[in-house]
C-alpha cells in the first residue's frame, strides 16, 4: 500500500502548480449543522469527470487519466481548471473524480478522448463529513469511516454506505493537510 501511495504522489506531482486546486471547496456545499466531530452539509449539484480503476494496480493510473482529460485530452483540446477537492469514491471501486468548474454542465463539457473517462452529474444531496489531516491511506480511511458511522449511529442518523474520500491538497503540502470522509445521509433540515 505504501508503494501505491508513493507512486500516486509521484505521478500527481507534475499536475500541480500554485494555481491548481484553486477553486475553494466551500463553493461546493453549505454547512447545515455540526454534531460532535462531524458536519452535516448540503452539497450542490456537481458535475464530474472520473476514472474507475479495474483493479488495485490500475488505481495508480486514476489521477493521470482524469488529469489528462482536464489538461486537453478531449475533443476540443480544451484545458479545464482543476478544482479542489479530488474525490475518491470508496463505494465504487475507488473511482477518482474531479469536480468540474461551475461554468460547465454535462451538456457543455468537451468529450474525453479516453473512453474510460466518464462525465456525469450528481444532484444536490445531504452528507455527513468528518475531517482529518496528514496523508490519507487505507488504514486512516477505515478508521475515519468507522468513527463517522459511530457518530451517526449515536444520533440515529441513517447513512447510505456510499463513503467517499475528499483530498484537498497537493502531494507536496506536508503540514496542515486537509482530508475528509463523507457519506450520504437521511437528514431532515429544520
Amino acid at each position: 500500500m505504501k508503494l501505491i501511495l508513493i507512486t500516486l504522489l509521484i505521478a500527481m506531482t507534475p499536475f500541480f502548480t500554485n494555481k491548481t486546486l484553486s477553486n475553494t471547496e466551500s463553493s461546493h456545499y453549505t454547512i447545515i449543522t455540526k454534531i460532535d466531530n462531524i458536519e452535516i452539509r448540503e452539497f450542490k449539484n456537481l458535475t464530474y469527470a472520473s476514472y474507475t480503476p479495474i483493479n488495485d494496480i490500475d488505481r495508480d493510473n486514476s489521477f493521470r487519466n482524469v488529469a489528462s482529460y482536464i489538461f486537453g485530452g478531449n475533443n476540443r483540446e480544451e484545458k479545464i481548471a482543476m478544482t479542489s477537492p479530488v474525490v475518491i469514491k470508496l463505494h465504487n471501486q475507488n473511482e477518482m473524480a474531479f469536480i468540474m468548474p461551475k461554468k460547465y454542465t454535462i451538456n457543455n463539457l468537451p468529450k474525453p478522448n479516453n473512453k474510460e473517462i466518464k462525465l456525469y452529474e450528481e444532484r444536490s444531496s445531504i452528507k455527513a463529513c468528518i475531517r482529518y489531516s496528514g496523508y490519507s491511506n487505507n488504514n486512516t480511511e477505515k478508521t475515519k469511516v468507522e468513527s463517522l458511522k459511530k457518530t451517526l449511529k449515536k444520533h440515529n442518523i441513517k447513512h447510505k454506505n456510499d463513503f467517499e474520500v475528499l483530498v484537498y491538497n497537493s502531494p507536496w503540502k506536508f503540514i496542515n493537510r486537509r482530508n475528509e470522509i463523507i457519506v450520504s445521509i437521511e437528514y431532515k433540515t429544520r
